[in-house]
């Protein structure tokens, strides 16, 4: 650069803000230097590169300001001392740069149309001008799978005419998947067509075009949806190291030194700290470098003015700097628009977030014309603000093209961080997540309504909907992000509220006939009352006049009389004035007498004080000389020390960032590592499953078993849907058992045996034993009883007890000995309990074995007690049918669930005591359950919602499982495996981990009817279903047993050649099953 081009840089402010850099801001990009001479090696050596790291690590700077420029303009090879490829500067570089979007062939055409514009002006040959406008129309043609080599043919033409390098760099790639909830299934074949087309133009034969994605680390796992692209990524990745010390000294000082403005060092150093180890901190240091410049060059008084700590503290420093400065535009728009202004700024910003699946808030691109529908807003109005947040003093929006912003112009948040530590947007987020939550349940519930499944909404869910509706203003444009039956489910709010009205108008006429009738009576009672008032007044004013004349004689007496004792003290004050006077003047001779001889005495006294004075102050002046020569010494010593001191220290502090930086470095490498196996996990996990229908042999269980392994050794989800998914279909037999002759309405197992129960419609009741269950099973003895169907049964802790409860009221118990055996004991006669008239639909027994709960249809809940089993309590009439009862294991409660929504706990030990209500109204509960150290409680409902609560923090919100879309059937938890496990109408069985119930759960789907219950067995290694098909299904619910058992039943591992095809060849080969060869 010449003198005058810095002159004129170095007038404007030379931090970005919150943005990436530009490539004509290379000049002041510092800090990256071997980054840089990283990606140029990669690039040599692999044409598809992707540059990863987390959000805020600078990934868009380092490719637009670095890799660009320096490819553009090959004088910068020497100049920022990077060794570049040979074969990268053998020819000019011809650049275009995208960001996907929601159609990312549609920005991927529109960025080389914008290129090709100047291109075809150069080439002279008319046929090749019509075969490239050709090409890039059947690129825009997404029917046509052919098409996936069209932009490789089009750089091939460009390079026949003129010889160039080829960059096309597409940043924000993350932009694919965080965009692909809410875009329809033809989006899905253009993003496969998209990336198809960026790896066919990295393969080319002539090496001559290059491809370079800026993508965040956390996206790297949904790679592997696409096979092609995840191998890429392999062969090129680039992860952003989090910088050095001295790398972010550079960023901050060296813009600094091309206009000679100083920084002070303790600044420097403060920034420096607060930065810290924070890796996504650098976009919000950069933001607080540009605004404190911007108030340093407002209020600077000399130009040799240091930027110091007081300009950084005016902004706000780090913490509040993006905060302050939102807020003092947000206040503007308050001050020239009002309230109407501050709600169009929210709803602006809202449109730019979406709320995906894990009620996780990403950055939304949206067009002007999506951005004014979902404001309800005019054109200027949305441009105004927008306008104000884009300028380049600010930097929280970002518009797409050129600076002419039109309808059809792309709008985005410019960096994440905003979300994150601009106050109010953080409470725009959160109450953006409450109202996409609030609009996916009336979207549900409308769908559920037209099928015939659910009801209209009352209150509470309704006023919570109304309240949605007047705050939020919804429209079709904001809902169809998140559900796309917006219309639906209005009408179904919309009918929710005529109904509810109707009941309003119907109970307000009948209060109003009431009111009529009282008013009347009212009125005789009121005229009764007035004559009474009016004797009462005349009455008062009698007596009122009588007492005030009273009143006044007596104020009168006490006047006179106060007047009289005033006058006495008055004399009496005369006659001891009088003396007073006489003796002052006798005092007063005496005082002058005794003044005389003490002014004498004084003046003696001076003369003496004033030679002493003399003689003080000259002792006085030595003592501090002497003072201050020896605070002089103290101070030098001092300082001193504390040199010394602070040496050592410094040295300590410098020896262990040292080990720190290392210990750090090799632990965010093992983490990268650590990451790429565990997505290599799941994508090999999922090529096993498929691999199985197709290939015989040992291969796909030899995979599934690897993919285990690998997400094990490195701290992978304990029960992986993908890799408890794929081992199951490789190893788990999953044996189903069929004695029954209807559906199986109940399982359960024994705690302290090897068996385990089950009853059925057909009227029977069945043991199983663990060792034999393939076998004949048992049935036991009922007498006669059961005969329309068996709907309930449980087993005693002590396993001493069987309960059966039929759908005739009627519950049965047998008691064995404390020598079971199943066979032997088949013919015994059960003791039956009478007292309910419905389904009995649930049994629990006590913790002391002492007692039975049962709850029917009936609406009745009662105690049976187990010593005089024909007597027994009715704890409970409750309004509505009560579906299921559980003693806690710890036999402090007494739970039940009711039709009407509501669970009850009672205390077990105190009946009588007036019960916790966990729940009181709502969807139908249909299944509840506690785990066994009774810490968790967890219930379903006939809308396929499971909640958890934990039992020590009673008041807290409960966790929602959201997954299954019909009623739930039953719940259990798991012992040793950490799980609950869920099934449900649908057909499905859902096991999650109650560690972190925010993972996905494991889904078993190979069930086409009905799922009645479910139970774990022993140690929690089985897991059983009942359902209307008439079977009882084993599943191995143990991860580690499946796995165990493939080395088993293989014969060999994999081979090299094997390994490097579906593990990959930059992995280090090892044995899957050490035993074999």
């Amino acid at each position: 650069m010449d003198n005058n081009s810095v002159g004129k840089i170095l007038i404007t402010n030379p931090y970005p803000g919150i943005r990436s850099y530009e490539p004509n801001e290379y000049h002041l990009f510092y800090g990256r230097e071997s980054s840089l001479a990283e990606i140029f090696s990669k690039l040599g050596k692999s044409r598809l590169l992707a540059v990863t790291g987390a959000s805020g690590s600078g990934k868009s700077s380092l490719i637009r300001a670095g890799l660009i420029p320096i490819l553009k303009d090959k004088v910068q090879y020497d100049s920022k001392k990077i060794f570049v490829d040979d074969q990268l500067k053998k020819y000019e570089w011809r650049v275009i740069i995208l960001t996907p979007g929601k159609n990312p062939l549609e920005s991927l055409i529109s960025s080389l149309e914008t290129y090709l514009i100047d291109e075809l002006k150069s080439i002279d040959q008319e046929p090749r001008r019509l075969l490239l406008r050709r090409l890039i129309n059947d690129l825009k043609n997404k029917d046509k799978e052919e098409n996936t080599h069209t932009l490789k043919q089009i750089i091939t033409i460009l390079n026949e005419h003129n010889t160039k390098n080829t960059l096309i760099l597409v940043d924000q790639f993350e932009e694919i998947f965080r965009l692909k909830d809410n875009i329809l299934a033809d989006n899905q074949k253009e993003t496969s067509n998209f990336i198809l087309n960026l790896i066919n133009l990295s393969n080319q034969e002539d090496a001559s075009s290059y491809v370079v994605i800026t993508m965040r680390s956390d996206f790297l796992d949904d790679c592997t949806e696409y096979r092609e692209l995840f191998n890429a990524i392999n062969n090129g990745l680039y992860l952003v190291p989090k910088m050095t010390k001295e790398e972010m000294e550079n960023v901050i000082k060296k813009p600094l030194e091309l206009s000679g403005t100083l920084i002070s060092e303790d600044l420097v150093l403060r920034l420096l700290n607060e930065v810290g180890e924070k890796s996504d901190e650098l976009p919000i240091l950069q933001h607080s470098m540009m605004r404190m410049w911007d108030y340093w060059n407002r209020n600077k008084k000399d130009p040799d003015e240091v930027i110091d700590v007081r300009h950084y503290e005016a902004i706000g420093t780090m913490e509040r700097a993006i905060s302050v400065h939102g807020e003092e535009i947000y206040e503007k728009i308050v001050i020239t628009k009002g309230n109407t202004g501050a709600d169009i700024t929210e709803r602006i910003f809202k449109s730019l977030i979406f709320i995906d699946g894990g009620k996780r808030a990403t950055r939304r691109k949206s067009t002007l014309k999506e951005i004014i529908r979902i404001t309800d807003s005019n054109f200027d109005d949305v441009i105004d603000i927008i306008d104000r947040f884009r300028d380049k003093d600010c930097g929280f929006i970002v518009v797409e093209g050129k600076d002419r912003i039109s309808e059809d112009s792309i709008v985005d948040i410019s960096h994440e961080s905003i979300m994150r530590v601009w106050d109010r947007m953080r409470n725009w987020v959160e109450d953006e997540e409450k109202s996409v939550q609030l609009y996916k349940r009336l979207a549900k519930a409308g769908e559920l309504y037209e099928e015939g499944k659910t009801g209209l909404w009352g209150n509470p869910d309704l006023q919570f909907a109304i309240d949605w509706q007047l705050r939020y203003k919804p429209n079709r444009e904001w809902g169809e992000r998140y559900d796309y039956t917006f219309d639906r489910a209005i009408a179904f709010l919309e009918y929710s509220k005529k109904q509810y009205n109707l009941e309003i108008i119907n109970k307000e006429n009948k209060q109003k006939r009431e009111l009529q009738r009282a008013r009347k009576f009212v009125i005789i009672l009121g005229a009764a009352s007035i004559v009474s008032l009016i004797f009462l007044i005349v009455s008062l004013n009698f007596l009122m006049k009588s007492e005030a004349s009273e009143k006044k004689a007596r104020e009168n007496e006490k006047i006179a009389f106060s007047r009289s004792k005033e006058a006495d003290r008055e004399t009496r004050k005369a006659i001891i004035q009088t003396r007073i006077s006489e003796q002052q003047g006798e005092i007063a001779i005496e005082q002058r007498k005794l003044t005389e001889e003490q002014r004498k005495y004084a003046i003696f006294q001076k003369t003496i004080a004033e030679n002493e004075k003399v003689k003080a102050e000259k002792e006085r002046k030595n003592a501090e000389i002497a003072r201050d020569e020896a605070n002089k010494a103290r101070e030098i010593a001092d300082e001193q020390k504390l040199k010394a001191e602070d040496n050592w220290l410094f040295a300590l502090k410098e020896k262990k960032k040292a080990e720190d930086e290392q210990k750090k470095a090799r632990e965010s490498e093992q983490n990268a590592k650590r990451l790429r196996l565990l997505a290599l996990a799941r994508n090999v996990a999922i090529q096993a499953n498929k691999l199985q229908s197709s290939v015989r042999g040992d291969l796909p269980p030899l995979l599934a078993l690897q993919a285990y392994l690998f997400n094990k050794n490195n701290g992978g989800d304990i029960i992986n849907p993908d890799i408890y998914n794929a081992l199951a279909t490789v190893a788990d037999d999953r044996p189903k058992l069929r004695k029954h002759q209807d559906g199986v309405r109940q399982v359960e197992f024994a705690k302290n045996a090897k068996f385990f129960v089950s009853v059925s419609d057909d009227g029977s009741v069945r043991i199983w034993n663990l060792e034999w269950y393939n076998s004949e099973s048992v049935k036991l003895n009922t007498n006669g009883y059961g005969k329309n169907g068996f709907r309930s049964v449980a087993v005693s802790p002590n396993s001493r007890f069987i309960a059966a409860g039929t759908n005739d009221g009627a519950v049965l118990v047998w008691e064995f000995d404390g020598n079971f055996d199943v066979q032997k004991n088949s013919d015994i006669n059960p003791i039956v309990l009478t007292g309910h008239n419905g389904i009995v639909t649930s049994l629990s027994f006590s913790l002391d074995n002492q007692e039975l709960a049962s709850a029917g249809t009936d609406k009745t809940l009662r105690i049976w007690d187990l010593k005089s089993p024909q007597n027994s309590r009715i704890i409970e009439r409750s309004n509505s049918k009560l579906t299921d009862v559980s003693f806690s294991p710890d036999g402090v409660y007494l739970a039940r669930a009711s039709e009407d929504g509501s669970i009850y706990f009672y205390f077990a030990r105190d009946l009588s005591k007036k019960p916790i209500i966990m729940e009181s109204s709502g969807k139908s509960i249909t299944s509840i359950a506690f785990h066994s150290s009774s810490k968790f409680f967890a219930a379903g409902n006939s809308s396929g919602l499971v909640k958890v609560w934990n039992l020590n923090l009673f008041n807290a919100k409960p966790i929602e499982l959201i997954g299954h879309i019909s009623i739930i059937s039953d719940i259990k938890f798991s012992d040793k495996q950490g799980q609950i496990a869920t099934s449900s109408y649908d057909g499905s069985i859902r096991l999650w981990n109650y560690e972190d119930l925010t993972l996905q759960p494991i889904v078993i789907t190979n069930i086409d009817g009905w799922i009645y219950s479910i139970a774990f067995g022993p140690n929690s290694n089985q897991l059983i279903s009942g359902d209307s098909e008439k079977f009882i299904r084993v599943y191995t619910s143990n991860i580690d047993l499946l796995a165990s058992k493939i080395c088993v039943d293989v014969s060999r591992n994999l081979t090299i050649d094997e390994w490097n095809r579906y593990i990959g060849s930059d992995i280090s080969y090892e044995k899957t099953c050490s035993n074999l060869p």
